[in-house]
């Protein structure tokens, strides 16, 4: 598995990830919106991905002249991963 952060070429692979919980979910047009405004930064944004496929993602926002973001949006990791693959502290 390979963690990432992303680049411009990941924009749209990023924004079409499906979120399907209520709380920490970001929507591809929000995403993308917020990203050209720069709320959303590609070096902000980190993937993980497992043969090419993306099982996860962080969305860290900031504003618009921030250095670094403010806050983590949404942090998702793919449910149909099996537990053994999935990413635990300490592991």
């Amino acid at each position: 598995m390979l963690f990432r952060p992303t680049t411009e070429a990941d924009q749209e692979c990023v924004a079409a990830v499906i979120v399907d919980e209520p709380v920490g979910w970001i929507d591809a047009d929000r995403y993308l919106d917020e990203l050209k405004q720069g709320m959303y930064r590609p070096e902000w944004t980190w993937i993980a991905e497992d043969d090419g496929r993306i099982v996860g993602r962080s969305l860290w926002w900031g504003q618009q002249d921030s250095a670094h973001p403010v806050a983590l949006d949404c942090l998702h990791v793919d449910p149909t991963l099996p537990t053994a693959r999935r990413w635990r502290p300490g592991c």
